[in-house]
């Protein structure tokens, strides 16, 4: 019989003018390679600064998008990287925003 776990719908972690929110959606309801294990949390992940907002909800290529997988922490470390680069062509201190980004992450499973 599978173990229920309880997430918080909405997560926010603040250190400095930096905010992460994160939002959860549901849970996988099945085994998605290199994605998922049955049972992860998914859901959105927002970052908000000085003049800028970034919000992630997907992952992968446009034939196949997942939503985020709210355990896998280095995933969206680098898919919020990439996006920072991309739209505001910025690079922010990595240790920083990992140190943000795991306590924003600890509801729902921690880092992988």
């Amino acid at each position: 019989m599978p173990v229920k776990k309880a997430f918080p719908n909405v997560f926010v972690c603040k250190k400095g003018d930096w905010e992460i929110h994160i939002k959860f959606k549901g849970i996988f309801n099945r085994f998605i390679m290199n994605i998922a294990q049955l049972g992860d949390p998914f859901g959105k992940v927002t970052l908000e600064g000085p003049g800028i907002r970034i919000s992630i909800s997907k992952e992968g290529d446009m034939l196949f998008a997942c939503p985020i997988n709210l355990c896998r922490g280095n995933k969206i470390l680098d898919l919020i990287k990439d996006e920072l680069l991309n739209k505001y062509n910025k690079k922010l201190d990595e240790a920083f925003l990992r140190g943000l980004l795991k306590e924003a992450l600890k509801p729902y499973g921690g880092w992988v």
